[in-house]
């Protein structure tokens, strides 16, 4: 199979850029031929890097270079792990090139949004990131519907051999401080950083006994961001906190770096208003360290088998109105005990068992088998169904 896959660049960090990276490059080691038309971390010219094409992003969110490159380049389906819901134009672009589409799609709101299903009508098969996922697209009488979870990378993401006291003063904390970790895009709205920086100041406050550290791995002044520095300040936390340099963030951290990361934490705060998966959830759990989440959207089942009492409750739900969908308000005073919980408990006695899980359910070397056989079912149901990309 020829196929074309839709997403960040694999040389960005973010989660889509990672998640690429590994399917893309773990398709092509089983023998399919494949693309990468990327909509974000690439300008300039195709890139072959004698294993895969990389087209560069183009105008918008890269849609027109997508289906053209479908088209002119005979592939044979495209997989578009994206925020299909602003790509208007995909039914038209499906209509006008017969294109076999595919979108692996996070859907991290209380229902399927009206501006998402004509793009999802349109689709071959959906892939969802989450069984939440899926069962909103079976609710809504969506069929040619699976589950593939994003991975993790166990070389990089494990317990650490050090001592947790060395890998605290790793990150610049003393090995006696307890540190809550926080790994967020700051971006206005659904990771919600501010309220749980309400909920940690005021568990700071509670415990001035403890010594009460933050590692936040975000830009704190991020163009269309929260103003996080007045925030912080505001609250009283500019003395705990830390966060990434600037230029080490714009860059990037490498697996290592992420995994000192985690492994320099205590506990991880992770409560965000919803999730297509929440891929810092799982790295922190293969790492062996514990994770406090929302009990919502994909989050639920991330922790749920193995440290349900670390999910925060909904308090309310709010509108995202540019898509349109509705989200959950995180509780912020059930943020306050759940630090409250894992302050008082023996963390480092739930490690073997939270990389452990960890590892066997997410590991990419299980993941990438799932995408194997879906471009084989894919495959087959072009062949039965006599599917052809138009001449040019």
């Amino acid at each position: 199979m020829k196929v074309l896959w839709y997403s960040n660049s694999v040389w960005t960090n973010s989660g889509y850029g990672r998640c690429a990276k590994y399917i893309t490059y773990g398709l092509s080691k089983a023998g399919h031929q494949v693309g990468h038309q990327t909509n974000f971390g690439l300008i300039g010219g195709i890139v072959n890097d004698g294993t895969i094409t990389h087209y560069p992003q183009g105008g918008g969110f890269s849609e027109g270079e997508l289906f053209a490159n479908y088209v002119a380049d005979k592939f044979d389906m495209i997989i578009g792990q994206y925020d299909i819901w602003a790509l208007d134009s995909i039914p038209d672009r499906i209509r006008q090139t017969n294109a076999v589409f595919c979108p692996y799609v996070p859907l991290d709101h209380e229902f399927i949004s009206p501006r998402l299903k004509p793009k999802l009508d349109a689709s071959f098969e959906i892939i969802a990131m989450c069984d939440y996922g899926e069962k909103l697209l079976r609710a809504d009488g969506y069929k040619n519907v699976r589950t593939i979870y994003h991975g993790v990378d166990t070389e990089f993401y494990k317990p650490s051999e050090k001592s947790k006291e060395h890998c605290k003063q790793l990150v610049g904390f003393g090995g006696k401080d307890f540190v809550i970790g926080m790994v967020a895009m700051n971006r206005t709205g659904r990771k919600d950083i501010p309220r749980q920086l309400e909920a940690i100041a005021t568990f700071k406050n509670n415990h001035p006994e403890l010594s009460t550290k933050l590692y936040l791995h975000t830009n704190l002044f991020q163009p269309d961001g929260d103003r996080l520095k007045e925030i912080i300040d505001y609250l009283g936390l500019g003395d705990c906190v830390r966060t990434p340099a600037d230029r080490e963030y714009s860059l990037g951290y490498t697996d290592v770096e992420m995994s000192t990361v985690y492994n320099g934490c205590d506990v991880m705060l992770q409560a965000s208003q919803s999730e297509g998966f929440g891929m810092p959830i799982v790295e922190a759990m293969a790492c062996g360290t514990p994770v406090i989440t929302s009990d919502t959207t994909a989050m639920t089942e991330m922790i749920k088998p193995v440290t349900p009492e670390f999910l925060v409750k909904r308090l309310d739900t709010t509108w995202i109105g540019s898509i349109p969908a509705k989200v959950a308000i995180m509780d912020r005073e059930d943020m306050v005990d759940k630090l409250e919980l894992a302050a008082s408990k023996d963390l480092l006695s739930m490690r073997d068992n939270l990389s452990t899980y960890a590892h066997k359910k997410y590991d990419w070397n299980k993941i990438i088998p799932q995408w194997v056989k879906l471009v084989e079912d894919v495959g087959q149901r072009i062949e039965d169904e006599c599917i052809k990309v138009p001449e040019v």
